[in-house]
């Protein structure tokens, strides 16, 4: 499979979109045919308990959002989705933030989806992502999708280096790096 490259070596730029959708989606390229592809999501989120905010996916070409789709790992640091491609090649938007009530005036009155099971249980089957089979890890076997840019709705919604929150692995390094300092910054 692709290899997921590092969250701020990615493109970033802005695009629009109905707001419903958030202010945040990923920009994946399926490039093979298969029945289920994973993508993995370096997002590093700062929002609180992103496990309980949807992931949607869409068709970039058609505008049609993939009903067979399943979040199967969402923490701060990553997200690790597994979706139906309807054509390869072909590029898909994910969604990570989509809105079930957008703001009216400020964005600190905007509610955000919670996740909802769309996947037909036969698709689940195939892909090796019932609730059993995900447990052994199975999926992580599937074809990848390669992650090609981040965008937001606007500038101002961008995220900044500053507003991307550190990996363990960042944490542990810096760390380790002074084990004797009374605080780092």
């Amino acid at each position: 499979g692709a290899e997921t490259p590092p969250a701020d070596s990615v493109p970033y730029g802005v695009a629009s979109w109905p707001v419903e959708l958030g202010n945040h989606r990923a920009v994946v390229q399926v490039d093979r045919p298969a029945e289920a592809v994973l993508v993995e999501l370096p997002w590093r989120r700062r929002d609180p308990e992103p496990d309980k905010k949807a992931v949607l996916v869409f068709d970039a070409a058609t505008g049609k959002r993939i009903v067979n789709a399943v979040a199967v790992s969402v923490t701060p640091v990553r997200g690790e989705i597994v979706f139906q491609p309807v054509a390869t090649p072909g590029k898909y938007y994910i969604y990570y933030l989509p809105l079930s009530r957008p703001a009216e005036e400020s964005y600190t009155q905007a509610v955000y989806a919670r996740p909802q099971e769309t996947a037909d249980e036969a698709w689940r089957s195939r892909a090796g992502l019932t609730a059993e089979a995900i447990k052994t890890e199975t999926w992580r076997g599937l074809p990848r999708g390669r992650l090609v840019a981040w965008e937001a709705i606007d500038e101002y919604a961008k995220f900044t280096a500053m507003e991307r929150s550190a990996s363990p692995e960042e944490v542990a390094r810096l760390l380790a790096a002074d084990p004797t300092a009374r605080w780092l910054v």
